[in-house]
């Protein structure tokens, strides 16, 4: 279930929260470079919104009244510490993380220490590395599990996912990317 009429408030409450989070972020990384430098990151960077926004929504969801099912190491502390707040400041720092990082990969571009198509590269690899993880935790939710990946320890799911998906996809993406730019 995605909403619960009685947590409804706080979802909301959290996702403007983190919507102002998103574009206060996204302000400074104007100031520094163009928004027009994430033209080409716009499939992974919205992949990255709907599964980060699904799996914002049913985690609040099935940690409000018992954080403890919480099964990301990171996440806990958090939720234990402080509940829904504790878990908004996570989140908070999450997209402060993945906006700067994607800022440092631009500055290292621009300044030519790596090549436009490296940069292109690693920052497809870590928004779609992050879809992979967030729809993993969406659909860990809704009790949708492939088999096999339910076997593993929850880090190993996210390292397999996240890095050799999310590389696989970055890969095909970058070298679409190049042909059409060619």
């Amino acid at each position: 279930m995605l909403f619960d009429y009685g947590i409804f408030p706080a979802q909301v409450v959290g996702m403007l929260i983190l919507a102002a989070v998103s574009a206060f972020w996204l302000w400074v990384y104007n100031k520094r470079a163009p928004l027009k430098t994430l033209k080409p990151l716009l499939l992974p960077i919205a992949l990255f919104a709907i599964c980060g926004i699904l799996d914002f929504i049913v985690t609040v969801n099935g940690t409000y009244y018992n954080p403890a099912k919480e099964s990301d190491p990171i996440v806990k502390p958090f939720l234990l510490g402080w509940g829904t707040a504790g878990f908004v400041f996570i989140t908070c720092l999450w997209i402060s993380f993945c906006i700067l990082s994607t800022l440092f990969l631009y500055e290292f571009e621009r300044r030519k220490k790596i090549s436009k198509k490296k940069s292109l590269f690693l920052r497809s690899w870590f928004f779609y590395g992050a879809s992979w993880y967030h729809l993993l935790g969406f659909l860990s939710w809704q009790g949708i599990f492939i088999k096999p990946l339910s076997q593993i320890p929850y880090a190993y799911n996210i390292l397999l996912l996240g890095t050799v998906l999310g590389g696989a996809l970055a890969l095909i993406h970058t070298k679409l990317y190049s042909l059409k730019k060619n």
